[in-house]
């Protein structure tokens, strides 16, 4: 792989790690996205110089939230992996998971201080904020979802 795409992975990778994901993680992204073939865990571990348990771990926490998908050919044992065709879209239902059981916690916690007469005045103000955010990103869902649609029938065309 040349220097200028494999800077990019690092980028990628750095990104991700600032945003508190293993830069790992953040660097097997960024070559499944400009692969355009799946590829093993084991070419990963070479282009990218890291052990391959290492891979293994990162592939892992990339296929539970569905970043990357496991591909497996016919007569093969391995296993291969590519960017998900739905990843954007995997992220976003996954980040609507979320909204409950949090809101949830912060509903026990205003209860809590309710009893104890402590003001729970900044509890209930990110419970607010949580249903703000979880509105407006069911709605971005919906419409990412009716733009990927339109695209398509486009591409069609």
């Amino acid at each position: 792989m040349d220097s200028e795409l494999l800077a990019f992975v690092d980028k990628i990778g750095l990104f991700y790690e600032g945003v508190g994901i293993p830069r790992i993680s953040g660097r097997i992204v960024g070559l499944l996205l400009i692969l355009e073939q799946p590829i093993s865990p084991e070419e990963i571990a070479k282009i990218l110089g890291v052990s391959r348990s290492s891979i293994s771990t990162n592939l892992a926490v990339l296929r539970y939230h569905k970043f990357a998908e496991e591909v497996r050919y016919p007569g093969k044992r391995k296993e291969y992996y590519k960017f998900s065709e739905n990843a954007l879209e995997n992220m976003m239902k996954m980040k609507l998971t979320f909204y409950d059981p949090f809101r949830n916690i912060l509903q026990e916690g205003v209860e809590e201080l309710k009893s104890k007469s402590i003001s729970e005045d900044k509890i209930n103000e990110m419970i607010k904020y949580l249903d703000f955010e979880e509105n407006h990103f069911v709605l971005l869902l919906e419409e990412w979802k009716a733009f990927q649609k339109n695209r398509k029938k486009k591409e069609q065309i």
